[in-house]
């Protein structure tokens, strides 16, 4: 007799920085939509004046809205009860849902979704399709080096995101 297979809870984070549907939604989008959904059960976080919303409304994928919108620059002691209330946040929700993997879909969410999953006790992987052109800060170098894989999107890119102080064995190039 065959056991049913139970699926696996993934959180998707997408800090959606615009009003329009770029490169990096359009991805998620993709991914999700040919997702095994025998096998996946996938849940996306993003801003709540996030393009998405309809989008993933019409491949009947669920979501929840961030209580504010991602904080996309350094922490600053005006921004740090807003960084701290989204941890919470996305804790809760990587609780409630039982999540099993934490999927950051860009790298401006980072910092959010490497904490929030240390913090459940939950693996996390990060999406990069930016191009790196600087060096990491020491906070910085430490949550990405933290997850368990940073997906790049071509080789320059992984080459980038070497360069900026992200461990080479880290990277797998799709």
């Amino acid at each position: 007799m065959k056991m049913p297979i139970r699926r696996k809870n993934i959180l998707y984070i997408h800090p959606c920085l615009g009003r329009n549907i770029s490169g990096s939604e359009v991805g998620l989008l993709y991914l999700l939509r040919y997702l095994d959904k025998k096998r996946f059960n996938p849940l996306v976080v993003c801003s709540s004046d996030s393009p998405l919303q309809d989008e993933l409304r019409k491949i009947d994928v669920r979501y929840e809205l961030a209580p504010r919108n991602f904080v996309a620059s350094s922490l600053t002691r005006e921004n740090i009860v807003s960084f701290i209330r989204m941890l919470q946040f996305l804790s809760g929700s990587i609780v409630r849902n039982r999540i099993a993997l934490v999927h950051v879909n860009s790298l401006t969410g980072s910092q959010y979704g490497t904490i929030a999953s240390k913090l459940s006790s939950v693996p996390c992987i990060l999406h990069s399709r930016d191009i790196l052109r600087f060096k990491l800060d020491r906070f910085s170098s430490f949550l990405l080096n933290s997850a368990q894989l940073v997906i790049a999107c071509s080789y320059f890119t992984k080459q980038s995101l070497v360069n900026a102080g992200i461990h080479q064995d880290k990277i797998c190039v799709i």
